[in-house]
């Protein structure tokens, strides 16, 4: 999708949204999914800084994390076997 494109769908729109994907580092097999939504006015691209929306969630992953994310994200394999139990997708 062309700049110009995308630049008009986000003035159209009345919420703006992020979204973050993890995965493991050599598979690339997805293992936390996140996302924030802002409030905006429509015709402009600047938004109010107070999150209206915020979702996260862990994804059971067999395949080994890797160090490179491990550091990065913070999300080790014994982290997120304990927190899959309360929020993972499978």
């Amino acid at each position: 999708m062309a700049y110009s494109n995308l630049l008009h769908f986000i003035k159209e729109g009345n919420l703006i949204v992020f979204f973050d994907l993890e995965a493991t580092q050599f598979t690339h097999k997805a293992i936390a999914l996140g996302f924030v939504a802002y409030e905006k006015k429509i015709g402009e691209v600047s938004f109010d800084l107070e999150k209206k929306m915020e979702y996260h969630a862990y994804i059971k992953q067999e395949d080994e994390i890797g160090p490179v994310v491990e550091e990065l994200t913070g999300i080790h394999p014994e982290t997120l076997q304990k927190l899959i139990n309360s929020t993972a997708l499978s």
